[in-house]
């Protein structure tokens, strides 16, 4: 969740900075960037340590479903995303003056 967050604040003062329109489109593209960096980038490697370590053998022995630790990671990057989401929301119309999407407050009601 830290690196996504490092990468908004840095690449979003360059956005803005070189292109005065992108602050329309920031907080989309940043979400978009922070999205696909946590689901490509982190949950992979997670799974690998999981299901190629000893606490996959920790599983079948005590009973677990193999299954509850893909679902508890996907729970996790799941909420870390989307705390990352409304930093990302939060931050950027204060740090950048970037434009709020018109579709925000549909979510909100």
């Amino acid at each position: 969740m830290i690196i996504p967050l490092i990468i908004f604040l840095l690449m979003g003062g360059i956005f803005t900075s070189v292109m005065p329109d992108m602050r329309s489109t920031l907080i989309q593209s940043m979400i978009v960037m922070s999205v696909s960096m946590g689901a490509f980038i982190g949950l992979p490697p997670s799974l690998i340590e999981t299901y190629g370590s000893d606490i996959n053998k920790v599983y079948k022995a005590n009973g677990v479903s193999i299954y509850l630790g893909l679902i508890t990671m996907f729970l996790s990057a799941f909420i870390h995303l989307m705390i990352a989401c409304a930093v990302i929301v939060l931050l950027a119309s204060i740090l950048f003056e970037a434009v709020l999407p018109l579709q925000l407050p549909i979510f909100l009601k």
